[in-house]
């Protein structure tokens, strides 16, 4: 990475003002490069995208496989029976090339002609509870985590949070979109104990320090299940969105990051190694993510613990790369430890790549008041860390917008 050195705003990479000194965490910082002038047109900036991809792989998520050809086991039809809005439902029972474990992408279609706008959510609790406790859809083929056990019958009891664990469904389709599930914990559990050796097998370098961790491998499980959708007349291969909360919203923006065939991005409460900035004086820290969850990123990462300004690279520069495609942050003011003010800053950041594209990038100056017509945009409302129905109606909107839904 000798390309890589000092510390620069993004703002003084794409134009010819001098560097910002200013605090860590405000703004958003981006590295400079050596041999070259200041990014001023799009195609400047598109020539540096790979290089800084492969940062992002080398130094906190990881190295995947070049291959995302999935080997399809079986597709089966699966009743839509009692879901208002549905056309048809199946699964596609995946096996990845490389692990050899399999999973399934689970389907509902909306009424209408197709092709139809995807929105695959990242499940923790299996397709079957993503999908509304549907038992006809395939359960997790090496079972569910242990937590899942309460949310078993649907709907769940008054004071839980079903859009944690469960899509809005008939909402989805009413607009007219696909809803798409996968849950990546079938290739690779979140267990450090058994995700580790699985990790050391699916990668593709002789280096230790730059083995996937099981975010960016979940990220490649949404590629893997996108490369089936693509051949499937049914599903729009110019639509393609992703989501997921939390943990989930990590391997969401991972798989943003790392597979540009996906269109859209929701990264919901996603915090450290998600849309929230490393330079971040709120939320959880290299140290605290790396310590607790060995297995999430590359062992590369662990080496700026407590070393954040040490880093070349953060989270705004990797979403510069996602540039012109719509990407949605959502946080709560409450949960701190996702830190929801450090994903806004790297929503500001990225700005002046999407301006490249002649885009307004961020176009809000409030983060509780999201702009549904911008490419990039923030809601950060009332309340901790969770999923709710408004949480979605925004990323509904979202969606809508950008997909040509409320034409």
């Amino acid at each position: 990475m000798a390309w890589l050195i000092s510390l620069i705003t993004l703002g003084a990479l794409l134009a010819d003002e001098p560097a910002d000194k200013t605090p860590p965490a405000t703004p958003p910082v981006l590295a400079a490069f050596s041999d070259s002038p200041k990014v001023k047109t799009r195609a400047e900036w598109e020539a540096r995208v790979p290089a800084l991809r492969d940062a992002f792989a080398d130094q906190i998520y990881g190295r995947l496989p070049e291959s995302r050809e999935p080997v399809l086991i079986d597709h089966k039809a699966v009743s839509a029976d009692g879901i208002t809005g549905a056309s048809a439902a199946g699964e596609f029972i995946l096996e990845d090339p490389t692990l050899h474990r399999r999973f399934s992408v689970a389907y509902i279609l909306p009424m209408g002609d197709g092709p139809y706008p995807a929105i695959m959510q990242f499940s923790f609790c299996g397709n079957p509870l993503a999908l509304g406790g549907r038992e006809a859809f395939s359960a997790p083929f090496n079972g569910a985590p242990d937590f899942c056990s309460r949310f078993a019958n649907m709907p769940l009891p008054e004071g839980d949070d079903p859009f944690l664990i469960s899509m809005p469904v008939e909402r989805l389709l009413a607009k007219g979109m696909a809803v798409v599930s996968i849950y990546a914990g079938d290739v690779i559990p979140d267990d450090r104990e058994k995700a580790i050796p699985l990790l050391e097998d699916l990668s593709p370098a002789d280096d230790p320090a730059v083995r996937p961790g099981a975010i960016a491998a979940w990220g490649w499980v949404a590629s893997l299940a996108v490369t089936q959708l693509e051949t499937n007349s049914r599903f729009d291969p110019d639509r393609m969105a992703v989501m997921g909360h939390s943990r989930n919203g990590k391997a969401a923006f991972a798989a943003m990051l790392f597979d540009p065939r996906i269109d859209l991005l929701w990264a919901h409460q996603s915090g450290t190694g998600g849309a929230t900035l490393n330079r971040s004086y709120e939320g959880e820290s290299i140290e605290n993510i790396t310590g607790g969850f060995p297995h999430w990123f590359a062992p590369a990462y662990r080496d700026f613990a407590g070393l954040e300004t040490e880093l070349p690279i953060d989270q705004h520069m990797a979403l510069g790369t996602m540039a012109p495609r719509p990407v949605l942050f959502g946080g709560g003011w409450d949960d701190l430890w996702a830190g929801p003010m450090g994903a806004y800053r790297t929503a500001e950041g990225a700005d002046p790549a999407y301006e490249l594209y002649g885009l307004s990038g961020l176009d809000q100056t409030d983060p509780e008041e999201m702009n549904a017509n911008a490419d990039i945009a923030v809601f950060i409302r009332e309340g901790t860390h969770g999923t709710k129905l408004s949480d979605w109606e925004n990323f509904i909107a979202f969606v809508s917008q950008h997909f040509g839904l409320d034409e």
